[in-house]
């Protein structure tokens, strides 16, 4: 007769020992830990990407408009009775251009580009008004302590959120700029304006290549932040060193070089 070796049922199902469970829970937090680190580079590597592409998306957006718009740019004394000038400082830029999308009306519109709002992050703004001789003329005129705007209340629209700075510098033929701050005059008379901020006078165009006409070209420089980043700078204390150094490192800086063609 045959005999089995019977098994305790202790042995059978004995479980894990303290020990066991410790180390498989230290493996356990130490992949769980490779893991997230991971997932955290990954999503960081993300998100910058996602900053990269809004803030260059908007920045080229904005300055290919403004380039096609200002180098059309004219300065003429053929429209009478007042001549067209070209004036700007550091960060505002008025104009005249054939750029009216009206279908039955005169082509010529002022345009301005400035910045608005108090305190950075700013909004770049772009007021426009169509040139009407039946009515008024463009603000250069008919409101000089105001100007730069629009007495067209449908003229001013926004190409840029988040803009931290923007700087316009101008170049006559022999590619020579005005000292800072840079600014361009085509008049004889300074030319007076509010810009949201203070009173600013352009110098009179006292250099010969600045007189009675526009520039040859313009560099224009736009820096930008995301939105996440503006939203983290709401949080902190403006113009504080953490303040600073958040604007500093989130800003992305871009550059176009505009020739005018009308200009000399």
């Amino acid at each position: 007769m045959k005999r089995f070796r019977s098994f305790s049922s202790s042995s059978a199902n004995r479980g894990f020992t303290l020990f066991e469970l410790l180390a498989s829970l230290a493996i356990l937090a130490v992949l769980s830990a490779l893991l997230f680190a991971a997932f955290n580079q990954a999503s960081n590597v993300w998100l910058q990407s996602e900053n990269r592409v809004e803030t260059f998306t908007q920045a080229r957006a904005a300055l290919e408009f403004m380039s096609r718009e200002l180098s059309q740019a004219i300065v003429t004394t053929n429209v009478v009775p007042y001549p067209v000038p070209f004036a700007a400082n550091t960060n505002t830029l008025a104009f005249v251009a054939p750029v009216n999308p009206a279908a039955n009306g005169v082509d010529l519109m002022e345009i301005v580009y400035q910045l608005s709002g108090a305190n950075p992050p700013y909004a770049l703004t772009r007021a426009a008004t169509a040139f009407s001789p039946s009515t008024t003329y463009w603000d250069f005129y008919t409101n000089p302590n105001g100007w730069p705007g629009t007495s067209d209340p449908n003229g001013t629209n926004t190409l840029a959120v988040n803009v931290m700075n923007l700087q316009f510098r101008f170049f006559s033929t022999n590619m020579v700029s005005p000292p800072s701050p840079y600014y361009w005059n085509s008049t004889l008379n300074p030319v007076k304006w509010f810009n949201g901020l203070q009173h600013i006078t352009i110098p009179p165009g006292a250099q010969p290549d600045m007189m009675g006409r526009a520039p040859a070209g313009a560099l224009i420089t736009l820096g930008v932040i995301d939105n996440r980043a503006a939203a983290r700078l709401n949080t902190v204390t403006l113009w504080s060193p953490a303040w600073t150094n958040m604007a500093n490192t989130a800003t992305r800086t871009f550059q176009t070089f505009v020739a005018i063609r009308n200009g000399l």
